[in-house]
């Protein structure tokens, strides 16, 4: 009993401590010691207990880490938390097999397998992406530079490399062993702040175009419930706050409004479409707007979309774009042809049908400043925190990304800094500057290099939180491009070959010859 007490004490601790690196607290220094604790509970225990201990670890670190989810309902955390618990397992076997029966040390295989079981859980059951170990890091620049060739994932890895080896350094009884459990990593990280140095030095950014943020603050009981405020009244703040941005110097070459900012189906309502035109026009400036669409087919049906829309300086609307990755249960039911009935309990718990369609692809929008053409593509919410999508877009020869965001039903929780730390890696991985405009924050802009000054975030009375306002900048341009952006996430694919091929090797190898160990 004292040993299975130890064991749970020591996975609960790993959980706790791991939870802690990220917002709110977002001690990242914690990180690089946190998953000691579970490493330790390994080496201790028998084969079964390994793979349910990595599962109680995923449930400790999991639901504290996105304890902003009950905000709109606990149900949606705990259906979140007993999935990744199970993505993680991807991480238990190849560590496991690879300790306790080819012998090898932590090293060798920790930091591969868990960028392994990150890299699955960004695509398993159509993926979630979050709380990557090296987002941890996401102030520390030029450590996480790295993220342009490796991505995320790269930063994981020397983070789990540093645990892995502070615990082979007290395991390990040869010196020469020691000296090369602790001389490895310090290679790595060496090399990492090295180049990291290096492409902050020899970054050259010039002056894009003058993108204007637009932060309605809109309660997301008005967006569902329309309480307080008519739709109209949504549309008059962003209208009036769009001429408070137009108040500058110089206008805005693109005005951004946030996520389903326009109320209603903007290509299907007059009202509202003829409001935004007549502002464009009136201003000679372009607009891009978060909203509804609404399409009507031949056959009689109908086709609703998460939409962004671009409106040109004559009023007319040049692009859209469709969400392509929609939210499971917040914007399509992937239970609805199996269990109908679903449908209902979801309108009857969050007031809304999540009927919605995704889209085909990129906008590929095009801009004019200063007689230069840009190009930039949107994303909208959740599709930011997939790397690989974003990557497609950004190839599309973007000059700089747009997130167009509602973080509203998330109240004033932590989940705005923890989007915050992912937005920054999306910048570093493409090299491209990324515009965020969220209806209740944070907004504002971060430059090619993951940086945000604090004048570059939408801030009002200290808040850059559930405040309306307005912000100008000019985006940066960056004329590098990254290895990231040519390659995408082959590092981790690979991390991910290499754990299916060590448990494979361990399977043939079986049981004999292996070190005895305690449960």
């Amino acid at each position: 009993m004292k040993r299975f007490a130890s064991q749970l004490g020591l996975v609960v601790l790993s959980g706790v401590l791991l939870s802690a690196a990220f917002p709110p607290l977002d001690l990242g220094f914690v990180a690089w010691f946190a998953l000691v604790p579970l490493l330790l509970a390994f080496e201790r225990a028998r084969r079964r207990g390994a793979v349910w201990w990595i599962y109680l670890h995923s449930v400790v670190f999991f639901t504290m880490g996105l304890w902003w989810m009950t905000v709109v309902a606990a149900a949606g955390l705990a259906v979140t938390v007993f999935h990744l618990g199970f993505f993680q397992m991807v991480f238990a076997v190849p560590v496991f097999a690879a300790r306790h029966r080819l012998r090898l040390p932590y090293l060798a295989v920790a930091p591969v397998a868990w960028v392994a079981a990150e890299f699955f859980r960004s695509f398993a059951l159509t993926g979630y992406a979050w709380l990557y170990v090296g987002h941890t890091q996401w102030r520390f620049l030029e450590l996480i530079q790295i993220a342009d060739f490796a991505g995320a994932f790269g930063v994981s890895f020397l983070v789990v490399a540093v645990n892995a080896a502070l615990l082979d350094a007290c395991l390990l009884r040869n010196p020469r062993a020691k000296a090369a459990a602790i001389a490895v990593p310090a290679i790595l990280l060496a090399g990492a702040l090295t180049y990291g140095g290096h492409r902050l030095g020899e970054a050259e950014f010039r002056d894009g175009p003058r993108v204007a943020i637009v932060q309605g603050n809109i309660p997301q009981s008005v967006k569902v419930q329309a309480v307080k405020m008519s739709t109209q009244d949504v549309m008059d703040r962003h209208l009036e706050l769009t001429l408070e941005a137009m108040a500058g110097a110089e206008t805005p070459d693109l005005v951004v409004w946030a996520e389903t900012m326009v109320p209603g189906y903007l290509n299907a309502d007059v009202r509202f479409l003829t409001q935004a035109a007549d502002l464009a026009r009136r201003h000679r400036t372009r607009l891009l707007l978060g909203s509804n669409a609404y399409d009507q087919l031949a056959d009689g049906g109908y086709r609703k979309a998460n939409s962004v829309f671009h409106v040109g300086e004559d009023g007319r609307l040049r692009d859209r774009y469709d969400k392509t990755h929609l939210v499971p249960v917040g914007e399509y039911n992937p239970y609805r042809d199996l269990l109908p009935r679903t449908n209902e309990v979801i309108y009857q718990t969050a007031g809304f049908l999540p009927d919605l369609e995704d889209g085909e692809g990129a906008m590929n929008g095009e801009l004019e400043s200063g007689g230069t053409k840009y190009r930039f593509e949107p994303v909208i919410c959740y599709e930011l925190i997939f790397p690989e999508l974003v990557r497609s877009y950004a190839a599309e020869d973007a000059d700089f990304l747009i997130l167009l965001t509602n973080d509203a039903w998330w109240a004033d929780s932590f989940e705005y800094e923890q989007f915050l730390a992912i937005s920054v890696f999306r910048a570093i991985e493409n090299r491209v500057a990324l515009v965020r405009c969220g209806n209740t924050g944070i907004s504002g802009f971060i430059d090619p290099s993951g940086r945000i000054d604090d004048d570059d975030l939408l801030t009002r009375d200290g808040k850059t939180k559930n405040v309306p306002g307005v912000l100008v900048r000019r985006v940066r341009i960056d004329d590098r491009k990254s290895l990231y952006l040519a390659l995408g996430d082959v590092f981790a694919k690979a991390c991910l070959v290499a754990v299916i091929v060590v448990a494979f090797v361990a399977l043939l190898r079986g049981t004999k010859g292996a070190p005895r160990v305690s449960g």
